[in-house]
């Protein structure tokens, strides 16, 4: 994300200071942005993934959709 953000920052001819990317709830912004993106990551890569598996939820070690679904106990359309 940090390479997503200062690409936006020099094609936007936009000059963030230091102290203000430093600021903690830019830190928290960067860190909501990250897992905005793993999230909408694994809810479109699930059925490829799914299928890698052969169909087995319980190798999908690393997608959030599978990892909610096996904890909560809850269906995929759920998680």
């Amino acid at each position: 994300m940090e390479i997503i953000i200062s690409l936006i920052e020099y094609s936007d001819e936009i000059h963030v200071p230091d102290n203000e990317w430093s600021d903690p709830r830019i830190a928290r912004l960067r860190d909501l942005c990250n897992l905005s993106i793993v999230y909408i990551n694994d809810v479109y890569s699930f059925e490829k993934e799914l299928n890698e598996q052969n169909g087995v939820l319980e190798r999908m070690l690393v997608n959030t959709v599978a990892y909610h679904s096996l904890r909560e106990g809850i269906t995929i359309a759920a998680a």
